[in-house]
């Protein structure tokens, strides 16, 4: 897990946006339209989470729902006081609809086994919506 965490870019560095469309267009290449992708990821800032999104939509993935899970991905870059992480499942082709969200109820039972920060798990879940709706206007 080391020698994987120090090949890590961090978001803030120049190569990440190339390297990130890079994996994004390659998923596109192997996928069809019966496809489905699950990005597992959380952060506080809409910056990063649209940084993230936005090359989906370039290569024609649309989320059709998202999911607020208890865990946190193993990653000196993404590691912070969040305790949960989102599922986005993304379909390549246009959907029709709203997205389907589920972050509520896991939410409130996860929180009554571990000590969650409602607040920044709040605050993540809020620039996720910003940015879904910025990339996929009408979707959220």
């Amino acid at each position: 897990m080391d020698d994987i965490e120090k090949r890590e870019l961090s978001p803030e560095s120049p190569q990440f946006l190339a390297k990130w469309g890079t994996i994004i267009r390659k998923l596109s290449a192997v996928t069809n339209n019966e496809s489905r992708v699950v990005l597992m990821f959380n952060s506080v800032s809409k910056n990063l989470w649209l940084k993230v999104i936005e090359p989906f939509r370039v290569y024609g993935f649309y989320p059709v729902a998202i999911y607020w899970v208890l865990g946190e991905a193993p990653s000196g870059v993404t590691a912070s006081r969040l305790r949960g992480m989102f599922l986005i499942v993304f379909k390549k082709g246009k959907v029709n609809g709203k997205i389907h969200v589920v972050y509520e109820e896991p939410l409130d039972v996860a929180s009554s086994i571990v000590s969650l920060a409602p607040v920044m798990e709040a605050r993540a879940f809020a620039s996720l919506r910003d940015a879904v709706g910025k990339v996929y206007p009408r979707s959220v």
